[in-house]
């Protein structure tokens, strides 16, 4: 099993700068790099302060230089908020900035407030369609010639470039949840993205039962990577801490997700609610927060289940420091069981 990184910018105090902000990303992938995670990934999102990422590719490119052993990862673009031409010139162009190292992955999105800002009267079964219509689309222009007549694009016979053989494309992963969309990455020759969020280690068997269902369906040999917040204590005192903060970790992201705040220069304003399953109590049972010897035992777990790519979830609200820290702890323990990655 490899075991990769997955991290953006955050701002989690306006006390912090924005360059502050960026430079403190970019030491962590630094950092992950030289301690031999196998892929640095990075997401989209927009017009939040808790996730500063408009564009992975444009990210991955200015990281490219600065990382000299690890791939590169986009997790995810949004399909939806992309034309299909621009996407695939893009993807070819960062695949050559990176000499070869890009690793693509698409999603629907996940936030309705996105939604609304960026493509107007957008819902989710829509996102999923212009995600299915872009794996279809940029598959065939990137072979080159091809005219392309859907429910949401038209454009005539158009060949993106630069231009590369079919040996050459980057791997395409696909953000999914459902088994529709699992199934439907897998039939097009794509790997797959699924995170349990805070929902623990019965989710992740559950999303690994779906995508072994659909490769014995699909006769297929695709990998499944495994996005999931992990962290490791050195004390009983210290995991207590962590896990307050990843409870209000998670009442934003609900916030977020639902809308429930209102939002002020890309921030949110007001109380959090503390919707079911968030309190520190219900994610001590959830989350991979532990000691080393706890955490390294549950990944040796997620091997054994058929998992072929862990990705440390560091976009987290923690401080600079303490994921400097956690990496460190990764580092020391964690990736040396796992030789192969």
């Amino acid at each position: 099993m490899k075991i990769s990184l997955c991290l953006h910018t955050e701002r989690t105090s306006v006390d912090t700068d924005y360059q502050q902000a960026y430079e403190n990303f970019i030491q962590l992938c630094k950092q992950g790099d030289r301690g031999g995670f196998y892929t640095i990934w990075t997401g989209e999102h927009h017009a939040m302060d808790f996730a500063i990422s408009p564009n992975p590719l444009l990210t991955v490119a200015a990281l490219a230089p600065q990382i000299h052993n690890a791939r590169l990862g986009t997790a995810t673009i949004v399909a939806p908020f992309w034309h299909p031409i621009r996407l695939a010139g893009e993807i070819a162009f960062t695949n050559q900035v990176t000499h070869g190292r890009l690793e693509v992955g698409l999603s629907k999105g996940a936030f309705q407030y996105e939604y609304d800002r960026l493509t107007e009267g957008m819902t989710n079964l829509k996102a999923g369609e212009m995600l299915r219509e872009h794996v279809v689309a940029l598959r065939n222009l990137w072979h080159g010639n091809y005219a392309h007549d859907g429910d949401n694009w038209t454009f005539p016979s158009t060949s993106v470039t630069p231009q590369f053989s079919l040996k050459g494309q980057p791997p395409l992963w696909i953000a999914a949840q459902s088994p529709e969309t699992v199934s439907f990455a897998i039939e097009h020759g794509c790997h797959v993205q699924m995170t349990p969020l805070w929902l623990g280690l019965e989710k992740v068997k559950e999303s690994v039962s779906v995508f072994k269902h659909a490769t014995q369906v699909a006769k297929s040999d695709a990998k499944l990577m495994l996005l999931q917040h992990a962290y490791i204590v050195e004390s009983e005192e210290e995991k207590q801490q962590v896990l307050k903060h990843f409870s209000h970790y998670y009442r934003e992201f609900y916030a977020w997700f639902s809308q429930a705040n209102t939002v002020s220069h890309g921030r949110l304003l007001g109380e959090l609610a503390t919707p079911e399953g968030f309190s520190p109590a219900d994610l001590e049972n959830n989350l991979l927060i532990g000691t080393a010897d706890e955490v390294l035992e549950t990944l040796q777990y997620y091997q054994k289940l058929g998992v072929s790519e862990f990705a440390l979830w560091l976009a987290n609200g923690l401080s600079h420091e303490q994921n400097s820290r956690c990496l460190e702890a990764f580092v020391q323990h964690i990736l040396p069981k796992f030789q192969k990655n």
